[in-house]
C-alpha cells in the first residue's frame, strides 16, 4: 500500500510532509478496519471518520484523515467514495495572535545558550522556521550581502531573506567550530553525509 501510495503522490506532486500524513492515517483506518485496502468502501470512511468523532479528534486532524482516504478511493483505489455521511466538524476558533514586547524576547533570550540561542536568533532575525534553520547550510549564508538563502521552504518555495549584522561574529565562530570538527571527523574516517537534492 505504501508504495502505491508513493507513486501516486509522485504523480500529483505531493510534497514529502502531506505524504508522511496521509501514510499515518491510512495505516490507522487499516488498523481500524482490519481489512485489505482493495475492499475498502465509503461506508467505512464514515465509520472511521465518526469513531474519530467519538473519540474527540480535532476538526483539522478529522480533515486530514478524509483528505487521506479521498486521495486513497481517487489515486489508488480508482473508485468512487460515494456521499458521505459525516458528523458536522466544529468551528475552528480564530485565536488572537500575541506578539512578545522586547522586555519579553530579552527574558527568552537571556535564557538560551549556544547553538540553541543562534538557532532563536536566527528565527527572530531573519524570520526563519524552526526546521528552515535545522536544514541551513554553509553556502546558504551571504556574510557580503547580508542573505540568508532558503531552499525549499513551507510550499516547497525558496526565497532570500535578511541576516542581522548582530548575528555575524556568532555565525562566523559556529562555522569556524564546526569545520574544525569535520576536519576531525575525516580524519577519524567520518564526516561524510549524503544531500538527496542538493
Amino acid at each position: 500500500m505504501h508504495v502505491k501510495l508513493k507513486a501516486a503522490a509522485a504523480e500529483q506532486d505531493l510534497l514529502p510532509n502531506t505524504v508522511a500524513a496521509y501514510w499515518f492515517w491510512l495505516r490507522k483506518f487499516y488498523a481500524f478496519r482490519q481489512r485489505p485496502a482493495s475492499s475498502w468502501t465509503g461506508a467505512d470512511v464514515t465509520e472511521f471518520l465518526c469513531h474519530l468523532h467519538r473519540l474527540n479528534y480535532s476538526a483539522s486532524a478529522r480533515k486530514q484523515a478524509l483528505n487521506a482516504a479521498a486521495f486513497f478511493f481517487k489515486h489508488i483505489l480508482k473508485a468512487d467514495i460515494r456521499q458521505l455521511n459525516l458528523p458536522p466538524l466544529p468551528r475552528e476558533r480564530q485565536t488572537l495572535r500575541i506578539i512578545p514586547t522586547r522586555e519579553e524576547i530579552g527574558r527568552i533570550f537571556a535564557g538560551l545558550r549556544g547553538q540553541a540561542k543562534l538557532m532563536a536568533a536566527l528565527m527572530y532575525g531573519s524570520g526563519l522556521r524552526v526546521s528552515e534553520v535545522c536544514h541551513l547550510r554553509v553556502q546558504d549564508i551571504d556574510f557580503a550581502a547580508l542573505t540568508v538563502r532558503v531552499h525549499g521552504g513551507k510550499g516547497d518555495k525558496s526565497r532570500l531573506t535578511l541576516l542581522p549584522t548582530l548575528l555575524v561574529p556568532a555565525l562566523r565562530r559556529h562555522i569556524a567550530w564546526r569545520a574544525s570538527l569535520h576536519e576531525l571527523d575525516l580524519a577519524n574516517g567520518c564526516g561524510l553525509v549524503e544531500l538527496p537534492g542538493r
